[in-house]
């Protein structure tokens, strides 16, 4: 497990993606049904309706310092932003990888929350944000994942509290969403956009441009105003 483990680490590092690592599936079967609020789906579900005998996830991910890789496109009711193809490409490429080995693998798995696969996966605790803050990157890093039917070494899950007393991302967020480690979907102008939703036109202008038809530059404030991994 180790031998396989360091060699698609290996891998992950040839193929760019500057942060890897891995999770036991097992831990995500307790946040099976739970609500999510994004686009038509209702609930996380568990690893076996992805892929049977379901074993490791292997987790990756690249810094996204900034505006660039939130600029998104408008794609029939949604959008979709061009800047996360490269991650995306880079992992399906490790997939291919353990499929030549021999193993079953299904890549990019959407309604199990790439959040919690990242903290389980050592790459930092959750912030105020909700969202995780690496201590290079901050919460300025995108994520991107693989469930495979091999088992792995498994890293360990990243504890702690890493904001103390700063509420930079509460006090700056431009719809009042954020509460102390969690993030209401309801107020959050990055899940009305993409599921389709629409907030105030006035707001949507102010916080997320629309710089031609149909191509915005999503909302980040809680990314840029968080000052961890700024050092």
């Amino acid at each position: 497990m180790e031998d396989l483990t360091g060699k698609l680490r290996e891998r992950a590092r040839e193929l760019g993606l500057e942060l890897f690592g891995t999770a036991p599936a097992e831990a995500m079967e307790e946040h099976a049904g739970t609500p999510i609020d994004w686009m038509d789906w209702k609930s996380m579900v568990s690893p076996g309706e992805y892929l049977t005998d379901a074993k490791s996830f292997v987790v990756t991910g690249v810094p996204a310092p900034g505006p660039a890789w939130d600029t998104a496109t408008r794609l029939n009711q949604g959008w979709t932003y061009p800047g996360y193809y490269p991650l995306e490409m880079a992992t399906w490429r490790l997939a291919d990888d353990l499929r030549d080995l021999g193993h079953r693998v299904y890549a990019h798995p959407l309604n199990i929350s790439r959040k919690i696969l990242g903290r389980l996966a050592g790459f930092g605790p959750f912030g105020k944000s909700s969202l995780i803050l690496h201590p290079d990157y901050g919460p300025r890093f995108r994520i991107a994942t693989l469930l495979t039917d091999v088992e792995l070494d498994y890293y360990a899950p990243a504890e702690g509290d890493p904001c103390g007393d700063c509420t930079a991302c509460i006090d700056q967020c431009p719809t009042g969403a954020i509460e102390p480690y969690r993030i209401r979907p309801a107020d959050c102008l990055i899940t009305h956009l993409v599921s389709g939703k629409a907030p105030r036109p006035d707001l949507l202008e102010a916080v997320s441009p629309e710089l031609a038809p149909g191509v915005r530059v999503m909302c980040r404030v809680c990314q840029d105003v968080c000052p961890a991994g700024r050092s």
